[in-house]
């Protein structure tokens, strides 16, 4: 007689989420604490508190650890980008919204350990095709969806040019926030106001909205 396969549970399934979520942030924080090849297998399982056979069990290979954590670091951007508005208000108050969006993923201290792991997968000659092709599938959809969003708060014609400038303009502006000699990203991060970049993103918008407008 056939067995009627069993479901996991839902207490299963959160325990999974769970597992995955601690061993992802572990694997994030041990970059962005240590850079990418000293963030070792034996390193991000003892932050995640856990083995590195169990660590295996969930994503198989480092590489595949290192992909699966640059796409939950994306991934709730993407969604943010997915539902933003930035279509009200004069040219320089859009794109204020606009670079307060962008704050919010290139602020983050978790942005530098995101971008060792591209600079390095998409670097290394002996990266698997598979990584290969979801790192760009990965680029293509951010990237798509950030022209959509910059087309928007620049207006009528938004020539690739300009949203390219006004995506490295604000993008630039938030890294910078995070990068200092004397201190850590994260040190960094807690010990600056918001409201500084706030002001300096104002003026940017200020200043690219005066050359639009014209």
């Amino acid at each position: 007689m056939s067995q009627t396969a069993q479901l996991p549970s839902s207490a299963q399934v959160t325990q999974e989420d769970t597992a995955h979520h601690r061993i992802l942030t572990a694997a994030l924080d041990c970059i962005l604490d240590c850079g990418f090849y000293r963030a070792s297998s034996n390193e991000i399982a003892r932050r995640a508190g856990m083995t590195w056979g169990a660590i295996q069990y969930h994503f198989g290979t480092r590489e595949k650890l290192m992909l699966a954590a640059l796409e939950v670091f994306d991934h709730d951007f993407v969604e943010m980008l997915r539902v933003a508005d930035v279509s009200v208000g004069t040219t320089a108050e859009r794109l204020e919204q606009l670079a307060a969006l962008l704050a919010r993923q290139y602020g983050r201290p978790q942005y530098l350990a995101a971008l060792q792991i591209v600079l390095n997968l998409s670097h290394n000659p002996q990266t698997s095709a598979e990584t290969a092709a979801a790192l760009t599938h990965f680029d293509n959809r951010l990237s798509q969806r950030l022209r959509d969003l910059i087309s928007t708060a620049i207006g009528a014609g938004a020539d690739p040019g300009t949203v390219s400038l006004v995506f490295h303009a604000f993008r630039g502006l938030a890294v910078s926030h995070l990068i200092n000699a004397e201190t850590s990203p994260r040190e960094l991060a807690r010990s600056r106001p918001a409201s500084q970049l706030k002001s300096d993103a104002h003026r940017i918008a200020v200043a690219l909205a005066a050359l639009l407008d014209k």
